[in-house]
């Protein structure tokens, strides 16, 4: 092609979409990331179920490991928070959690838009900048929901799975758009790859591979059923291979070292989440899922959830395979995360709205570009006001619900753990029975205080074996022995009675261990300390 024509070219592209129009999906990320910075907890939260943030910060200052099944991507990528020149690491990392969520909002964004491009209203000739303009939308849809939101600005592995989630969705899209097999293969070879990445920030990578079979098999069964194909399997593996993260890592730091998985069959255990396979229960589904459904039209809000049901029905009548996948992982995303039990299962949705925000997106589109008069969408003045009106009518109840609920997080969890690891003599024993305090503890003395010298243990994981051992390895001040520690039965009143008796040793909870245990309440029942043991004469 000569110089004439590629100047020829570019004009007509220019003209199908101005250039300010193609930056509305970058425009939605930083949207999105003002909102979360100008919330953003200025450290470790217990808020807004920040209650494995002390775990998973210490994790990566450490470069440790943390509860089933790792999470190895977001261990290493998070590693960016070191880069960051401000603030408490703490911070650092909420802010590294802000920024996945809002790549996550320009992703969705630009999914849609290119999604979009490719529909019969655009090739007709139609206002191309229409698709960035619904994709934008969609993006901020998803990027403001409560429980994107929330999780956007604190300590967690969330955002950055609502990141690969966006972008594996997007891919499948992607993909089937391909103009022929090389482009297809290459491009599914990519999906495999970035999902075994993805699977090590969240299982929920499973719904979103999920939603890409499903839909490339409906969308073309002859393409996605080719040999060259299978070539997406080994892609997949290697993308998994973050998760050697895991062995390599096992026993490098006390306490941050969850199951040591130094065996294959620790390490399968840990992968396979085995210590919560008890927490899935289908029983349960009846009862909560009607709540969880109503709870999804609160996280999209009113007007968001009639634009997503409005796309759905659009796609009925174009895009049948993409409704169909769409409604089949909905379904199944929904119904797992109703029978699974636990208190903080709400973020597993994501990947059901992704789906219903760009619904909602391609309603918006469809209503502007296509079913509204022709002097509406033809003019450049009324389109942009019909988005702004309908972007409005989403967004501000998404703002009203969200602001008051970001802006209550305190760093209770800072404070709190800092002056406890503060008050403790040297070579301190301090022993908690509750996960948010206990990692929170860890963080303290590993990363913000720090204090090297004292022992945080959670008196609920003396059972497991691993646990024990990595006491006796970590603390050898402490006296124990690899047989002593070895029982399964022991427990904090085995412990106490193992240590020598000048080893300071504090409980955060008035516990009950043993006869002939007294503990004294310091600073107004912050701490209690054992003040006279059996036999000990103090």
């Amino acid at each position: 092609m000569t110089a004439p024509d590629l100047f020829e070219a570019a004009l007509i592209t220019r003209s199908k979409s101005s250039l300010p129009v193609r930056f509305v999906p970058l425009l939605a990320g930083l949207i999105a990331l003002t909102a979360y910075l100008l919330t953003l907890p200025p450290g470790l939260t217990w808020d807004l179920g920040g209650a494995d943030g002390g775990e998973l910060a210490t994790a990566v200052y450490t470069l440790g490991l943390v509860h089933s099944p790792g999470y190895p991507s977001y261990l290493l990528l998070a590693q960016i928070a070191r880069l960051l020149p401000f603030a408490s690491f703490a911070q650092r990392l909420n802010a590294f959690s802000a920024l996945c969520a809002a790549a996550a909002v320009l992703t969705l964004s630009a999914v849609l838009a290119g999604h979009l491009r490719t529909e019969p209203a655009e090739t007709a000739g139609r206002p191309g900048g229409g698709a960035y303009l619904a994709g934008g939308l969609a993006g901020l849809l998803f990027g403001l929901c409560e429980v994107v939101w929330t999780q956007a600005i604190i300590v967690e592995v969330y955002a950055l799975a609502a990141l690969f989630c966006a972008g594996l969705i997007g891919l499948a899209l992607w993909t089937e758009r391909a103009p022929a097999a090389g482009p297809y293969t290459r491009r599914l070879v990519l999906f495999g790859l970035i999902a075994g990445i993805g699977m090590g920030s969240h299982y929920m990578m499973v719904f979103a591979g999920m939603f890409a079979a499903l839909y490339l098999l409906l969308s073309g069964p002859r393409r996605l059923l080719r040999a060259s194909s299978l070539l997406a399997i080994p892609a997949f593996a290697a993308g998994l291979s973050v998760f050697a993260y895991l062995p390599l890592r096992a026993g490098a730091v006390p306490l941050s070292n969850w199951g040591n998985p130094d065996t294959l069959s620790r390490f399968w255990g840990e992968i396979s989440v085995a210590v919560y396979r008890g927490r899935v229960d289908i029983t349960l589904i009846p009862e909560r899922i009607l709540p969880l459904v109503r709870c999804v039209v609160d996280q999209l809000s009113v007007p968001g959830t009639a634009l997503a049901l409005l796309g759905l029905i659009g796609w009925r009548r174009e895009h049948k395979p993409l409704l169909t996948a769409a409604l089949v992982t909905a379904a199944l995303n929904l119904a797992f995360t109703a029978s699974y039990y636990s208190v903080d299962t709400l973020p597993y949705i994501y990947p059901t709205l992704i789906l219903l925000a760009l619904a909602a997106g391609s309603a918006v589109y469809r209503l502007v570009c296509v079913w509204l008069p022709a002097e509406v969408h033809s003019g450049p003045a009324l389109r942009g006001l019909a988005y702004a009106a309908l972007t409005a009518a989403v967004c501000a109840p998404l703002l009203v619900r969200g602001v008051p609920i970001v802006s209550q997080a305190t760093i209770e969890a800072d404070t709190t753990s800092r002056r406890m690891i503060e008050l403790l003599p040297a070579g301190s024993l301090i022993i908690s029975n509750e996960d948010r305090l206990t990692f929170a503890l860890r963080y303290a003395a590993a990363v913000s205080v720090p204090r090297p010298d004292v022992v945080p243990i959670d008196a609920r994981l003396l059972k497991f074996e691993w646990f024990r051992q990595d006491i006796v390895r970590g603390w050898p001040h402490l006296g124990l022995s690899t047989d002593e520690a070895a029982p399964d039965d022991f427990d904090a009143a085995r412990l106490l009675a193992l240590i020598p008796p000048d080893v300071p040793v504090f409980f955060t909870y008035p516990a009950e261990i043993a006869p002939g245990y007294r503990l004294d309440a310091i600073e107004g029942g912050l701490l209690y300390r054992v003040a006279e043991r059996p036999d000990s004469g103090s």
